[in-house]
């Protein structure tokens, strides 16, 4: 190209761009299990605060499934990142994919338990609830932070853009359909089939992690660790914009949880039980 020779500025797009999951099958496949399965996840976040509530008629009782978990959560954030840096990352996920799984399995069987205590005029106690929702919290936390490192392996390094776009994109389908889908499973079926339905939603999404090609580190790396904390901590004080991602992060999900109330707003307000 000649120095005179005018450069045409790109087009501009007007709709997503799908290209990723057109030239990486590795990709696609992972992003259709990521939106099966956090479908799934949001099913079980709305169908354990509306049990919660059902079995205690106490918000504070449902706030606790946040708030317990939040310390745990803060510290796996860290711990997922340090174990994708050292190992396999499509081993940590297979196994923090499997942790979910589990949980939500157990919590299927609280509820059944539950619904067999009813008639006797029980309820299975509420701590059980608490330690599952907290592992699982922790455990979908090191999927996250797995899921994210892995993608630039997976994808040319000029798609990362739009591959996060649509990784926007799945959010969003999750957030809306996860809780409606719940709302109307409980309110036909039971709390079980909701948590029943992640089950099945996780396992599918599990077969677009198997499906992963192996993703070894690319070099030596710092072995989970004392000394890999602590190298996360000095790079936190050079870089103020991540830090503080962390610290407003943290905020929102200690004091911006107005959906503890919906439960309760559902039964006493609008009149749905």
């Amino acid at each position: 190209m000649s120095d005179t020779e005018e450069v045409k500025p790109a087009k501009k797009r007007r709709f997503a761009d799908f290209t990723p999951l057109k030239v990486s099958p590795a990709f696609a496949r992972l992003y259709a299990g990521t939106v099966l399965g956090g479908i799934g996840s949001q099913m079980t976040i709305v169908a354990v605060g509306l049990q919660i509530y059902a079995i205690t008629h106490s918000t504070l009782a449902v706030s606790l499934v946040g708030g317990i978990a939040l310390i745990p959560m803060v510290f796996a954030g860290p711990i997922g990142g340090m174990l994708a840096d050292s190992f396999d990352r499509r081993l940590v996920l297979l196994i923090s994919t499997l942790t979910n799984i589990a949980m939500t399995a157990g919590l299927l069987a609280l509820s059944i338990t539950d619904v067999a205590l009813m008639t006797q005029g029980q309820h299975v106690p509420v701590w059980p609830f608490y330690v599952l929702t907290t592992i699982n919290a922790m455990s979908a936390t090191v999927s996250g932070a797995t899921r994210s490192s892995l993608i630039p392996r997976i994808i040319p390094i000029e798609l990362i853009p739009a591959a996060s776009a649509l990784n926007g994109m799945s959010m969003g389908a999750q957030l809306t359909l996860g809780p409606a889908l719940a709302g109307v499973i409980v309110a036909t079926s039971g709390y079980a089939w909701a948590f029943g339905a992640d089950v099945l939603l996780s396992m599918a999404g599990l077969l677009g992690v198997w499906a992963l090609p192996g993703i070894p580190p690319l070099s030596d790396v710092t072995r989970p660790g004392l000394t890999a904390l602590r190298e996360a901590v000095n790079y936190l004080k050079t870089a103020p914009a991540v830090t503080w991602g962390f610290v407003i992060d943290i905020m929102a999900m200690t004091f911006g949880r107005p959906y503890v109330l919906l439960p309760a707003v559902g039964a006493l307000v609008i009149g749905g039980g």
